[in-house]
């Protein structure tokens, strides 16, 4: 009984601490005999998270740099090199694999993959992006409007498709390409006309733009310092609740034994 009643104390512990913690609290206790696995996949799942969006949020000091180092340039109207368009681009691919945690897509069924083995796997994307989903709090509508919205990661991921798009628009012009500079258009020297951009990134708004979809990329590495850190909170939760329910397994298992 004493023991029974330790694991609610830690239970209500846990539910303290409010959001996760209230979220993992009120999540029930594992059967007897069964491991607690799904939890120890979601761990994993939030240090994949935590791991890459500190990794994307690197990239923010670097194009800033890149971007002071080519002020003058952008003043003389020189275009300036493709390793700040090449550095949002890779914010952007960065951010799909950290979402895929969050909100996968429907797994492969691999050609030697048995029909229970594809079933498990269709258990577990379901079962860990639910849990994921409910201890960040990412339920709430609208907490990440950017991360959750894969049109611009869709567009770069398909950029031939978008350039065929653009291709046959039939109010296309002449245009440029991987532009970086603090105009949405550029007017050509004699003044005669503005000429839009395929894709560009405008280094005053930090507007990324690709065809018609827009990202501001300032707004979404605001998001990815949120997530970066409901993660990393949430790691220690999932430890804790993950130490409960070894404890009530050990318990239910002493019980047993006890009875036999």
């Amino acid at each position: 009984m004493r023991e029974r009643d330790d694991i609610s104390g830690q239970l209500g512990e846990l539910r303290s601490k409010g959001g996760a913690g209230s979220f993992l609290a009120d999540l029930s206790l594992p059967p007897r005999g069964q491991k607690d696995e799904i939890l120890e996949l979601v761990e994993w799942h939030l240090f994949e998270i935590v791991f890459f969006t500190n990794r994307i949020l690197a990239r923010r000091s670097s194009i800033r740099e890149l971007l002071n180092e080519q002020g003058e340039l952008f003043r003389q109207g020189v275009q300036v090199p493709a390793e700040i368009f090449d550095s949002v681009e890779s914010v952007i691919d960065l951010c799909g694999r950290v979402c895929l945690h969050i909100w996968p897509t429907k797994p492969l069924k691999k050609k030697s993959f048995s029909i229970e083995k594809y079933e498990t796997l269709l258990r577990l994307n379901r079962e860990r992006s639910q849990l994921i989903q409910g201890i960040l709090e990412i339920n709430k509508k609208g907490i990440f409007p950017l991360l959750s919205d894969r049109t611009v990661r869709n567009s770069v991921s398909h950029r031939d498709e978008r350039m065929d798009e653009f291709f046959i628009d039939p109010q296309r012009t002449d245009f440029i390409t991987r532009n970086v500079g603090g105009s949405d258009r550029v007017r050509l020297s004699d003044g005669s006309e503005n000429m839009p951009f395929f894709d560009h990134f405008n280094s005053r708004s930090w507007n990324y733009q690709v065809y018609q979809d827009v990202l501001n990329i300032q707004e979404l590495f605001c998001e990815l310092e949120l997530l970066r850190d409901k993660a990393h909170k949430a790691q220690t939760l999932v430890t804790m609740r993950r130490t409960i329910n070894a404890r009530y397994l050990e318990m239910l298992q002493e019980s047993e034994n006890t009875i036999c």
